[in-house]
């Protein structure tokens, strides 16, 4: 098979890519009998040169590829027909503004893999992301916390090269005893309270985050189970919830009344209840003043993510009265920080972290079982068709209307 590096064309402040180039050595060096080529990028990470130094070809056109590797979606306009494709397209939750992008897939004819669903048999992410996103997003949100309550004013990220270098810039200010409230228990979730914890900031239990008052900072680290109920039973039982989440309501105003800050770090469940409404946020107990919605999903399960932010500018202001955007500064505004691609802020990093994981875990399976249960679960297209799994998908393009 011949494997294309592609460029990415989503956005101008992408500069991640799958493999670094010395990855891409030992990849090639494992496997001779298959050809690995680049597609030609001013704006990613590891410069052509860094590649073409390595021996591989560096080319505008990639047309004869076999099999091309992305990190996020590919516009349509750049999608080769008939090809194979490895990115994130965030597609499979049946949100409207994607219909026309999976009409695409199939006019096309494309065989799609998706990153976000390489999991193993207990449903656990393969490839990800998610521990660069949660740190950088912690870091994020302390700095949007500051700038929104003018207590200090940290640089951004794209300014360092490591994880590292973000905590010893916070270390260099003081955080107030602020409570954080984080949701999400998986790989976005961990990172960001394993940043909190590793930057000195106390992480307590929920009984505790509503019930004591502390002299210094302090997280909670929520499941779902602390925040989402039966109607009928007041119980949380996951399984229940993936199969009838209209029957759950949401009980996180109890740490809105507490919370200063809310950091997002969840994954959204079609279905998933609302964790609050823009009415809420517009009464005197809702406390939280800056959210860092990591998950950055729009408009649901959180209703201030009104809009992608991006890195040059991660910040806007959500209007409590209106639910508009403003000036995050405005007294009666809720300073928000929606970026969606927060690891393209340090793409070196990133970019290795995520290599690793595709490299050991999904590309031998590409290459010596093709139809591995792994890469079955992730395939969404096959020559442009549903997959069987996906086949809920064919109803909601071919529908002229969808709603929440």
């Amino acid at each position: 098979m011949k494997f294309a590096l592609i460029k990415e064309h989503k956005s101008i402040h992408e500069a991640r890519v799958l493999f670094s180039p010395l990855q891409l050595k030992k990849i090639a060096d494992c496997y001779p009998q298959h050809q690995f080529i680049i597609e030609s990028s001013a704006t990613r990470c590891f410069p052509d040169a860094a590649y073409a130094k390595l021996g591989f070809v560096v080319t505008k056109n990639s047309n004869d590829a076999d099999v091309f590797l992305g990190i996020k979606e590919v516009p349509l306009k750049n999608l080769i027909p008939h090809k194979t494709y490895f990115f994130f397209s965030h597609t499979t939750k049946m949100q409207a503004h994607n219909k026309e992008y999976l009409q695409g897939l199939t006019e096309k004819k494309i065989t799609f893999y998706d990153h976000e669903n390489l999991t193993d048999d207990a449903n656990r992410r393969l490839v990800a992301f998610g521990k660069s996103a949660g740190n950088i997003g912690a870091y994020h949100a302390l700095r949007t916390y500051g700038l929104k309550n003018t207590l200090f004013t940290l640089p951004k990220p794209h300014h360092f090269t490591s994880i590292e270098h973000l905590k010893n810039e916070i270390a260099k200010h003081v955080i107030p005893a602020i409570k954080i409230v984080v949701t999400g228990t998986g790989n976005v979730g961990n990172a960001t309270a394993q940043f909190l914890k590793s930057i000195g900031i106390k992480q307590l239990t929920p009984t505790e985050f509503l019930n004591t008052t502390y002299n210094f900072p302090t997280f909670v680290q929520l499941r779902k189970s602390d925040y989402l109920e039966h109607y009928n039973t007041q119980e949380f039982c996951i399984n229940d919830f993936i199969k009838h989440p209209y029957n759950y309501k949401s009980t996180f105003s109890k740490f809105t009344q507490h919370a200063d800050l809310f950091i997002a770090g969840h994954y959204y469940h079609q279905g998933m209840p609302m964790l609050f409404t823009q009415k809420q946020t517009n009464q005197p107990d809702f406390k939280i003043n800056t959210i860092a919605d990591i998950s950055c999903d729009l408009d649901h399960p959180i209703p201030t993510c009104i809009k992608v932010a991006t890195p040059k500018n991660p910040i806007y202001g959500y209007d409590k009265l209106t639910g508009k955007e403003t000036n995050y500064n405005t007294p009666n505004s809720i300073a928000i920080m929606a970026v969606d691609n927060l690891p393209c802020e340090l793409p070196e990093y990133s970019s290795i972290e995520f290599g690793n994981q595709f490299a050991s875990r999904i590309l031998p399976l590409l290459i010596n079982n093709p139809n591995h249960p792994i890469l079955e679960k992730a395939c969404v297209f096959k020559n442009g068709d549903f997959t069987k799994k996906y086949q809920y998908l064919e109803d909601f393009v071919l529908s002229k209307s969808f709603s929440f």
